[in-house]
C-alpha cells in the first residue's frame, strides 16, 4: 500500500511548486527517493503517477535465479543507500553459479571515486 499526499513548497524566486509525495505504508528508517518531473511546463497530470507506480514495482533481483548459465559479477558498496547493500547481497545469494562478488567500503558513488581501482579491477580480473 502506498499513500499519495499533495505537497507544496516555495522554490527560488518565490515560485510555488506542487507535487505528489508517494510514501510506502510500511515505513522503515531509510527510504529510497525518486524525483520525477516533466519539465518546466509539465503538470502532475502528465503521467507522473503511472511512472511512479512502475518505479515502485521495479525489482531487478527477480530474474537472478533464472540466469543460471550467464556468469555474474556483482560489485557492491558495503554502505550503499541507493542500490541498497542488503538487497544486492540477497540477490547475489539467490544467483546460481558461475558468480563472483566484489565488495568495497563506502556508498554508491564511491566505486567511481574513492574506490575506483578496487571496483574496476574486479571487472578486469
Amino acid at each position: 500500500m502506498v499513500h499519495r499526499l499533495k505537497v507544496e513548497f516555495e522554490a527560488e524566486g518565490g515560485i510555488k511548486l506542487r507535487a505528489w509525495l508517494f510514501t510506502p505504508a510500511n515505513k522503515g528508517n531509510l527510504l529510497p527517493a525518486i524525483s520525477m518531473a516533466h519539465g518546466y511546463a509539465g503538470t502532475r497530470g502528465h503521467g507522473i503517477e503511472r511512472s511512479a507506480r512502475a518505479a515502485r514495482m521495479y525489482e531487478p533481483g527477480v530474474p537472478i535465479p533464472r540466469s543460471s548459465t550467464t556468469p555474474l559479477l556483482m560489485v557492491v558498496a558495503t554502505h550503499d543507500t541507493i542500490t541498497v547493500t542488503d538487497l544486492a547481497l540477497a540477490a547475489y545469494e539467490k544467483a546460481l553459479q558461475p558468480k563472483r562478488l566484489a565488495t568495497f567500503p563506502g556508498g554508491h558513488l564511491d566505486g567511481y571515486l574513492a574506490y575506483f581501482r578496487e571496483s574496476s579491477s574486479a571487472a578486469i580480473d
